[in-house]
């Protein structure tokens, strides 16, 4: 004899199983790495300066967020593994296009484990703005990151105005980037 479990069965696990996907897009959790040391006086709160890194890109050139003094700068902390981090690429990729030229940047900061991982993504899924690859040091500046994506928004002057965790609707950053353009 075959066991056959009913219809009704089917649905409530496609159901539960539907739950669980949408409730984990909001954000990834990250384990905490051991070896990041929050330096003293670090602070990445809204209306603080953003701390100034400098991490390798993609393409092997070291980036600053001090090079974009003068410019509104989105600073996106994902990976490659994060479905709502992946899912927001899109929109990121659009805002760049769209706000580029006015002044707007995006340095996404991958906090991947394994940069193969990183370049295999983006071999299938080219991103137009800034992919970096983050470090324990920067990740701790920013507050110990613990979820992603975790994101910023930092003015022309170098002052964070927004930080949220997890996956915001477009329209959100949208609003937000064109007030400080």
């Amino acid at each position: 004899m075959i066991f056959r479990p009913a219809p009704i069965l089917f649905r409530a696990l496609s159901l539960f199983s539907a739950l669980i996907l949408v409730a984990g897009l909001p954000a990834c959790k990250k384990a905490p790495r051991t070896d990041a040391v929050t330096p003293v006086g670090a602070s990445a709160e809204i209306g603080a300066p953003a701390p100034d890194f400098t991490l390798l890109s993609v393409e092997d050139e070291k980036v600053s967020l001090s090079e974009f003094k003068g410019k509104v700068v989105m600073v996106n902390f994902w990976a490659t593994w994060c479905p709502p981090c992946k899912k927001e690429i899109p929109d990121f990729m659009d805002f760049q296009k769209t706000y580029g030229e006015r002044g707007f940047e995006i340095l996404g900061i991958s906090l991947d484990d394994d940069q193969d991982a990183v370049h295999t993504y983006l071999t299938s899924n080219p991103i137009n703005y800034f992919v970096l690859f983050g470090s324990p040091d920067v990740a701790a500046k920013y507050g110990n990151i613990q979820s992603i994506p975790t994101t910023f928004l930092v003015d022309r002057e170098g002052i964070i105005r927004a930080t949220e965790v997890g996956m915001m609707p477009r329209s959100y950053w949208e609003q937000k980037i064109e007030a400080l353009l």
